[in-house]
């Protein structure tokens, strides 16, 4: 398979996956917004937001319901966010009124838009093969300065839980990419 036959490839696998994970997450929106609400997220925002300067940008990409839109906001920012999921992009409008995308990862055409990115554990569906597309998206569109935060599963491999990818990685392997 040569570089063009292997990137389609890859392509095609992550566009099917990707429908099936956006059916997943519109079939459970609710029930997943009821589990994560009751979670604190302070102590990352209490490491985070000092690194974003007073009134800055925050793209909150993969924002789910929305759950940390609300705390950027309380804190000045000015702040953007996508969901791929159309169900979650609903929870998050009605839990914030604030507005909210529904977009995918591999849609941002965004350049040197924002202070921050906030990505918390909304990468985890993407294969190593598929995060450098997503990573230079991320780049082109934070500032010269900006910061950029995301959360992986540790590990390697990938798990499967309702015939949907969580794939895990380290240090060395988000280096590597």
């Amino acid at each position: 398979m040569d570089k063009i036959e292997h990137i389609l490839h890859v392509r095609m696998k992550s566009i099917a996956c990707i429908m099936g994970i956006n059916a997943y997450y519109n079939t459970c929106a609710k029930n997943y917004f009821d589990r994560k609400i009751l979670l604190s997220r302070q102590h990352l925002y209490n490491w985070f937001m000092p690194y974003i300067k007073r009134g800055g940008k925050v793209l909150d990409a993969g924002c789910g319901p929305g759950l940390d839109i609300q705390a950027f906001l309380n804190q000045g920012f000015v702040v953007e966010a996508f969901e791929a999921s159309s169900e979650m992009v609903k929870l998050a409008i009605q839990h914030t009124q604030h507005q909210v995308s529904c977009l995918k990862f591999e849609e941002l055409e965004k350049v040197e838009s924002f202070d921050a990115i906030w990505a918390n554990a909304s990468l985890v569906h993407y294969s190593s093969e598929e995060l450098p597309e997503i990573f230079f998206r991320f780049l082109r569109a934070l500032k010269y300065d900006g910061y950029w935060y995301m959360v992986f599963r540790h590990g390697s491999g990938v798990e499967m839980h309702d015939q949907i990818p969580f794939y895990k990685q380290t240090e060395n392997s988000l280096q590597s990419i």
